[in-house]
Parts: C-alpha cells; structure tokens; sequence
C-alpha cells in the first residue's frame, strides 16, 4: 500500500484538479480477479492526494461502509451500486436502498453514486439499462432528501 500511495501521490503532484482514487475487483473478461474486503487500504489511503475513493459496493456487499466511518474517511465517496459483473438489471428500488446505506456513513454533499467499474463487458442494452435503474434510484433519493438534481 506504502508504494501504491507514493505512486498516487507522484501523479497527482501539482495538478490542480479533482483526483477520484478507484479500487477494483478486476472486470478482465466480466470476473473478480480477487476476493476480499477493503481493510488493506485503511489507514494508508489517507495519505493519498485525492479527493474521492471510487470502490465497488454492487457485487460484494456494502459491509466495507464500516471502514470509511472507523478510519474517519472525510473525503468523498464513489459508491458503486451497479454489479457491472452480471447482466441482472437492478430495480431502481435496490440502488436507493443501497444509497441510504451510504448514507448512514456519508453525508449526501459527500457521496457520489456510480456503477462498480465499466460496462464494457455487458451487452449495450443491458448497460444503459443498468445506468437508469441507478440514475432513477438516485433520483428516488434525492427527492426523499429534498435534493434538487445538479443542472
């Protein structure tokens, strides 16, 4: 983690823009290179220069929220709630669930929702419906918040 970081740290140097630092299962041919939670990552990633940690929820479970509240996790969060892996479209229903889950550990001016990884493996159909089931479940939740949409 110590050189994963250093090396974060060496491309992010003196580039003023918003930096988002994505941790993937792997997606090579639509399947988890490995298993695992993301305890490895804390609490060396806080010395990461980035402004959001992207990390796959959809696929593996939403346990690992824990870490972001123990280890004090003040920056934003990329929360995947799309399982990129199977071509099972979620019900809208279920991404808002999976949002309020968040939010238990993230404020909503600190969350941002996204898929787990790309959607290149899954047919086109199935992805763009992937994509409004989670555009439609954010959409849910915003309006329980009183959230307008961003313009």
């Amino acid at each position: 983690m110590d050189l994963a970081i250093e090396a974060v740290n060496i491309v992010t140097a003196g580039v003023a823009v918003t930096w988002a630092l994505h941790v993937c299962y792997g997606n090579r041919y639509a399947r988890p290179l490995w298993e695992g939670h993301y305890d490895f990552l804390f609490p060396t990633v806080a010395s990461a220069r980035v402004d959001a940690l992207v990390l796959e929820f959809a696929r593996k479970g939403f346990d690992d929220l824990r870490l972001l509240k123990e280890h004090a996790w003040d920056r934003y969060l990329g929360l995947g709630v799309i399982d990129v892996k199977s071509a099972g479209v979620e019900d809208p229903a279920l991404v808002a669930a999976h949002i309020h889950r968040a939010l238990e550990v993230v404020p909503p001016e600190r969350l941002m929702v996204n898929p787990d990884c790309g959607l290149r493996h899954l047919p086109a159909g199935v992805a763009r419906a992937k994509l409004r089931a989670m555009v439609a479940g954010t959409a849910q939740v915003r309006q329980e918040l009183g959230i307008r949409p961003p313009p």
